[in-house]
């Protein structure tokens, strides 16, 4: 989009069904990395290294950048994010999360990566919090299901946003993908997929 540095590609999918065209937008890996006051207040060493170590957008630097993407893909009818959003799992992460794009676009669906439930990012502390309760704080502060959600829209498409952010799926995700595609079937939607971790096929053609 001229010298703006955003690059898209655009996908034409004819439902069958008709009546008004939907814009559907995805965008990924905002990385947001940042830490704010509460941070640095509970002084969680794996945190305080990671904020030493990882320079790589430090201290909210990518915002401005994104902020530009943000003000295209809020003209969409939805807006899926596939992951990393946040760079690491901070307050001030979540912050940069809410400020720059759920205030903006409150219907954001946003997908986990394999970034949101870590702490350790370059740094030399190891993760001082188990993994189980990472994953609950992140869910703490989520708009919806972090493993699991989807949408209908236009009574033609159907959104799904599944959580593979540890390079896997869940039992949890089982269920509720069996009723929903057993429903599309039924309504004749379209269904589209988003998470963050490619699908490996191990079709020839994936590679070209």
């Amino acid at each position: 989009l001229g010298t703006g540095g955003i690059m898209m590609r655009e996908v034409d999918i004819d439902t069958g069904k008709g009546g008004e065209e939907l814009t559907i937008m995805q965008i990924s890996d905002l990385h947001y990395n940042y830490m704010n006051d509460v941070d640095f207040a509970v002084r969680n060493p794996t945190l305080l290294s990671t904020y030493t170590n990882r320079t790589w957008g430090a201290n909210g630097s990518f915002a401005l950048a994104t902020r530009h993407l943000i003000d295209y893909v809020m003209t969409a009818d939805q807006v899926m994010v596939t992951g990393d959003v946040m760079d690491y799992l901070s307050e001030g992460c979540i912050e940069l999360t809410y400020k720059e794009l759920w205030d903006r676009i409150p219907n954001a669906i946003i997908t986990m990566g394999n970034h949101e439930y870590v702490q350790m990012m370059q740094g030399n502390i190891p993760e001082s919090i188990p993994l189980s309760e990472r994953w609950q704080m992140v869910q703490n502060v989520w708009k919806h299901n972090i493993y699991y959600s989807s949408k209908v829209m236009g009574d033609k498409v159907m959104l799904i946003q599944l959580n593979n952010g540890e390079r896997k799926f869940y039992e949890s995700q089982i269920e509720p993908l069996q009723k929903d595609l057993a429903l599309a079937r039924e309504k004749g939607y379209t269904v589209l997929l988003f998470m963050h971790e490619t699908l490996v096929t191990n079709n020839p053609a994936m590679a070209s």
